[in-house]
């Protein structure tokens, strides 16, 4: 049996609302560590914040008044919990996106699935 999405759902995420600001959404994957950030409304994912949209604003200027819906990638790709870890890789590696959200029955995001965890795989599959 193939490892679903289902092992990358999480009780506890990071998330922003369309309305937070970008400075706000900045700090918090800093602080995090994290690399990619969903904005939801709702419950429901309606976009990504990457770490490359953010690197550029500056810290002063029009900059310090951008929400993230203003930022955010609005076209994601989400899977459910039961998608096959294979599947959701081959179609990050066809569509060269670095993250996949995952959404639970009700289409609220349950987890985020990112290249650093397809990576983390690969290793594990290799250890000795």
């Amino acid at each position: 049996m193939t490892d679903t999405m289902q092992n990358f759902v999480k009780s506890k995420m990071v998330l922003v609302e369309c309305n937070t600001s970008v400075l706000e959404a900045y700090q918090l994957m800093k602080k995090n560590n994290i690399r990619h950030l969903p904005v939801v409304k709702d419950g429901q994912a309606v976009g990504i914040i990457s770490d490359r949209d953010v690197q550029f604003m500056g810290h002063g200027g029009d900059s310090l008044n951008l929400k993230a819906e203003d930022i955010m990638t609005k076209d994601l790709l989400s899977v459910d919990a039961q998608t096959t870890i294979p599947h959701v890789v081959q179609l990050m590696s066809n569509k060269k996106i670095s993250s996949v959200i995952i959404n639970g029955d009700d289409k609220k995001i349950e987890g985020i699935f990112t290249s650093t965890d397809a990576l983390d795989l690969l290793f594990q599959s290799y250890k000795v």
